[in-house]
């Protein structure tokens, strides 16, 4: 019992350091390239490449439901990967909203398929 509040305790500290990190790093590319709405986007990125990673690494058991903890990661850390990647392309390319919206939705349904098939097995 002990031992798990020593990982999820290190765990903590990792993600405010990475966080801090993160902020710091996309502020300097903001600052960088003059264009401060780029604070959002590359924070999200950056974040959401360490909650996939966080998703690889870290082993939880499953809920009584099946739902793993891997999975939960993969979620939300695509979702902030997927979001600041559109955000740069709107930047990027403007007047695209429509087919942004739609590699959005075409990238929630993947997951939501995917979340199925994970539970099924």
């Amino acid at each position: 019992m002990e031992a798990n509040r020593v990982r999820e305790g290190g765990q903590t500290g990792l993600t405010i350091g990475f966080v801090l990190i993160a902020a710091a790093v996309a502020i300097l590319i903001g600052w960088g390239t003059n264009k401060w709405f780029y604070l959002l986007p590359v924070f999200l990125l950056e974040l959401g490449a360490f909650v996939l990673l966080l998703g690889v690494v870290t082993k939880r058991p499953q809920d009584h439901q099946g739902r793993s903890w891997a999975m939960y990661m993969f979620l939300w850390g695509g979702v902030m990967v997927m979001l600041g990647g559109l955000l740069l392309l709107n930047d990027i390319f403007p007047n695209n909203v429509p087919v942004l919206i739609a590699v959005f939705l075409i990238f929630s349904g993947a997951i939501a398929i995917l979340a199925y098939f994970t539970r099924s097995r």
